[in-house]
């Protein structure tokens, strides 16, 4: 599977509050922190057993280095993914996440209502992917079950059932992969 990883520079124009704006945007959105020194800030979220399950990207496994030098935030992004479909999927959601970042702490933007949409829309489009995923294991039930009854073989049945599964989300983490090279 691959991992979605980017690094963002931008302008900041706005110092006042920094570093309790950047705490509060994160902690919003249940990020743990580790400050490294008045410069440089960690946020990160742990890998979790659930992780394939969660239907908002930004509650899995990532982690944000933000580096400030006078007027210029660096941040570097990393998701590791749900263990089934790729992260690359939602770049949209993770670019606009630290786009809303950057104009809270230039402009004091309300941000909330606008990462909501993007969420809403990522949790939809997870949906659709597990759906696609659970119609590939289906037709894969149904394949299996007639391989087993021609062949009289319980192992050929399942292991059809089994590579129908791992075939679907290879299928759609192509798909997906192919659809953001398009159109990059």
């Amino acid at each position: 599977m691959d991992f979605y990883q980017k690094k963002f520079e931008f302008a900041l124009e706005n110092k006042s509050n920094f570093e309790e704006k950047l705490i509060r945007y994160f902690e919003l959105y249940d990020f743990k922190k580790n400050k490294i020194d008045n410069n440089e800030f960690t946020f990160y979220k742990k890998w979790s057993l659930f992780d394939g399950w969660k239907t908002n990207p930004l509650n899995w496994k990532s982690k944000l280095i933000i580096k400030q030098f006078e007027d210029k935030l660096i941040i570097d992004y990393a998701v590791d993914g749900n263990g089934q479909i790729t992260p690359i999927a939602f770049e949209s959601l993770f670019e606009n996440f630290i786009t809303n970042l950057i104009q809270y702490l230039n402009t004091n933007k309300d941000f909330v209502k606008s990462n909501a949409q993007e969420i809403a829309k990522a949790q939809k489009k997870i949906i659709k992917f597990f759906l696609f995923i659970i119609l590939g294991i289906g037709l894969g039930f149904i394949v299996g079950y007639l391989f087993e009854k021609l062949t009289d073989s319980k192992i050929i049945g399942t292991f059809t059932m089994l590579a129908s599964g791992y075939l679907s989300l290879k299928i759609l983490n192509n798909l997906i992969l192919e659809k953001q090279t398009i159109s990059n």
